[in-house]
């Protein structure tokens, strides 16, 4: 927010995000980081069945690709990316 806010509202930009958004945001800075090993505990958990699938492609593309959005040229040559998460969703 610009410093000069008039209206007097004290909430910062990520206090007025959802749970899920703040998920999102999280898992999007952790890939961006491109770990060699990347530990969730329940990723899917607050997602339907069609974001949880886009969840699950995003890190099966990580793993397979050895990172995201990197040139295939040196994908070979890249070290391997793991991925261990629980997958408990709720019914």
């Amino acid at each position: 927010k610009p410093a000069d806010d008039s209206e007097g509202d004290d909430e910062t930009w990520h206090e007025s995000l959802t749970y899920s958004e703040k998920v999102k945001i999280h898992l999007a800075r952790a890939l961006i980081m491109n770990p060699e090993v990347l530990v969730l505990q329940r990723p899917l958990h607050h997602y339907d069945d069609l974001n949880a699938g886009k969840v699950l492609e995003v890190l099966y593309t990580h793993v397979h690709e050895r990172g995201l959005g990197l040139p295939e040229k040196g994908r070979r040559h890249r070290r391997p990316r793991s991925c261990f998460l629980s997958v408990e969703r709720p019914e």
